[in-house]
């Protein structure tokens, strides 16, 4: 055989073996990207922290005993249903109760024992930039509606000449409340738990009494614990 017939061989033997690997390359199948879970998410969290208060349409002479002002300790317990398939916003519901007594859960007296539910349209976002696998961060934003019962108390402080006053009030002052809720939280989430700030401010009128509107804004510290089925960054 001769060289040029050689070289011819070889040649075609090299296009023949291109060909194949590349008809082999062009059948590889392109990978299919995996399907995002179902973000349904579940936190279940108790609230300590400092609610106030601000009742308009008491009037003289019980504003010196807290009716009209009384910022205090308050708590309260929170379970939060998100939804969606969106590993970075999810939205849902918000159910929240509130319990304040007084400024300090009714020691020294108090002009009102708050009990408050209320009901809100939630949204979270996750904080990709200060988040990783070992810890995530969320923002949160809230707005809904609250409504509940103010019992009145005797008031802060000792009883005086005005005693009798006080005492009609105790009775006079019971009155239902409903309004609104806007509030935020951000929150850190460690596995299963959850820590976070929270803030409130709440817009209630009230229901067939002088106690015409209480402003109770609210911040307070949440501690609970989270189930989310995309766990992890």
């Amino acid at each position: 055989m001769t060289k040029r017939a050689m070289a011819g061989l070889v040649l075609a033997l090299g296009l023949i073996t291109s060909g194949a690997s590349a008809q082999e390359y062009l059948t590889v199948e392109p990978m299919q990207p995996e399907e995002d879970p179902a973000l349904t998410v579940v936190e279940v969290t108790a609230d300590i922290g400092v609610i106030g208060r601000t009742t308009t349409g008491i009037g003289e002479p019980l504003t010196d005993y807290g009716y009209d002002r009384e910022p205090g300790l308050g708590t309260g317990l929170e379970l939060r249903l998100l939804f969606g398939d969106n590993r970075y916003l999810r939205t849902g519901i918000a159910l929240h109760g509130v319990y304040q007594s007084g400024a300090y859960f009714g020691a020294g007296g108090r002009a009102f024992r708050m009990g408050l539910a209320e009901a809100s349209f939630a949204a979270r976002t996750l904080l990709p930039c200060m988040s990783n696998q070992e810890r995530q961060f969320y923002a949160s934003a809230w707005l809904g509606v609250s409504a509940g019962r103010m019992a009145a108390g005797t008031g802060r402080g000792e009883m005086g000449p005005d005693a009798n006053e006080r005492r009609i009030a105790a009775v006079a002052l019971d009155h239902s409340v409903a309004g609104f809720v806007l509030g935020a939280s951000i929150d850190v989430h460690f596995s299963a738990f959850t820590l976070g700030l929270r803030a409130d401010l709440r817009q209630l009128y009230g229901v067939d009494t002088v106690a015409e509107r209480t402003m109770a804004p609210s911040a307070m510290l949440r501690l609970g614990f989270k189930f989310d089925r995309a766990a992890g960054y």
